[in-house]
């Protein structure tokens, strides 16, 4: 029903601060991209975002405005979000024995 699909986030920010308890304050600005093989019209998008976020350890709280542009309805709609997101031992630096 949905065929193969791809989504992506191209982000870049940077933390201004540290909060007592290590919670750093972080802003960004971010590219998305979403590509389906099947069910395009309702799917395919793409477009930038800003954001902050507090974020500690595995745990990232924060909002976001982001644009997104439908190619085949030839549409873009304006979006808030507010999320919260944690990486439970995801790790890609190299480990050090």
């Amino acid at each position: 029903l949905t065929g193969t699909s791809v989504s992506t986030f191209i982000n870049e920010g940077i933390d201004w601060f540290d909060l007592p308890g290590g919670v750093t304050f972080n802003t960004y600005a971010e590219y998305r991209l979403r590509r389906r093989a099947l069910n395009k019209f309702y799917f395919n998008a793409d477009g930038p975002a800003v954001g902050a976020e507090f974020k500690k350890s595995i745990f990232k709280l924060g909002m976001d405005y982001f644009w997104e542009t439908y190619r085949e309805q030839n549409i873009t709609i304006n979006s808030w979000r507010v999320y919260m997101t944690w990486y439970y031992d995801w790790d890609l630096k190299k480990i050090k024995y």
